[in-house]
């Protein structure tokens, strides 16, 4: 379908998730880029402008992300440069949860952008990895025209009036690493921190 409409497209590791971001912004020639996944389409585009506007004000960053949203409403973009330091060093071949090899304070300049009130909603989960969630979506994009763009402020409105809503998919248990692979990364940081760091000069220096 993307090739019939002339979409370009990149087919990297099915397990390796950083290494096919990587792959993907190398191919595309890219400096930075922002996360917008298919299994995210309620993410804040207020908030994606607002980390574009911070990396053109503020080229030093590294990792930028916004927090204090519903899972799957948050964003992030990652410098390219800083991405391939990761992926030079990194162990961990599965990488579909990644946060915790490139949010490194202690290697990377890292930005947080704390949501306002208004974009904060608790217990609600906006992400689709179960079917529940999926039902979730249905119900939400019922509501709307086909190929609306959705505010998820409309969508908050949408929940308060109908709390109902939110039981569709309370009980999906969000995915993390197990805690022994976060001590195994962070030990792995602290161990290495002047060999990342002076590979990081390196990969930055071209």
């Amino acid at each position: 379908m993307a090739k019939e409409n002339n979409i370009y497209y990149y087919n990297g590791s099915s397990d390796d998730v950083l290494q096919r971001l990587l792959d993907a912004a190398e191919l595309f020639e890219m400096d930075y880029f922002v996360g917008m996944t298919a299994d995210n389409p309620l993410f804040s585009v207020h908030h994606a402008n607002l980390i574009i506007n911070e990396i053109k004000s503020k080229n030093e960053i590294d990792y930028i992300y916004t927090s204090e949203m519903p899972v799957g409403v948050n964003i992030y973009a990652i410098k390219t440069k800083a991405l391939k330091t990761v992926c030079s060093i990194k162990e961990e071949i599965d990488t579909e949860i990644w946060g915790y090899l490139i949010n490194r304070p202690e290697i990377f300049n890292v930005v947080e952008i704390k949501a306002d009130n208004e974009y904060r909603f608790e217990n609600c989960r906006m992400t689709l990895d179960e079917i529940d969630d999926y039902n979730f979506f249905k119900e939400i994009y019922s509501m709307y025209p086909i190929n609306k763009v959705i505010d998820v402020l409309d969508v908050f409105k949408i929940l308060r009036k109908n709390p109902e809503l939110l039981d569709l998919n309370k009980n999906v248990i969000q995915r993390d690493l197990d805690n022994k692979i976060k001590i195994r990364i962070s030990k792995f940081y602290e161990e290495n921190k002047v060999k990342i760091l002076k590979l990081k000069e390196q990969i930055y220096s071209v």
